[in-house]
């Protein structure tokens, strides 16, 4: 195996990472390559990715990101493009047409978890969790 130093940036992430250099005038790529990261594993979060581990087994993909620059050297700038401009078309399709039809998809097995807590009829707390859903629909 390579040592991290040798090895290769995601090609995607540092054609972003450029492309944000580029547009703030900033030649550090150190603080955008943070950013990209954070932002591919948001992403990657909200899709419920999991990583199977040998030791643990499987874990949910979450990130942790401190990211300190300078002032003037396009922090806000850089994150609004990648939110309005990256992940927004993403984010907006996501929310409003593949979660609501995963969790539709989803409610038979909570709705029997959930009936088995509290002691009640499976087709009852069913009933209850598509109601729930439909009220929490986005518009």
């Amino acid at each position: 195996m390579k040592a991290v130093h040798e090895m290769d940036y995601n090609p995607w992430s540092e054609g972003l990472v450029k492309v944000l250099c580029e547009k703030t005038q900033n030649d550090n790529p150190l603080f955008f390559r943070v950013l990209t990261s954070y932002y591919f594993g948001l992403v990657a979060a909200m899709m419920r990715v999991q990583i199977v581990t040998h030791d643990r087994g499987t874990i949910p993909v979450n990130i942790y990101a401190l990211n300190l620059s300078t002032s003037g050297s396009g922090k806000g700038f850089s994150t609004n493009i990648i939110e309005n401009s990256v992940i927004h078309g993403f984010k907006e399709r996501f929310l409003s047409e593949v979660f609501p039809g995963m969790a539709l998809q989803n409610l038979p097995v909570l709705a029997n978890t959930r009936a088995i807590k509290k002691g009640v009829d499976p087709d009852d707390e069913l009933a209850v969790s598509r109601r729930n859903s439909l009220l929490m629909a986005p518009c």
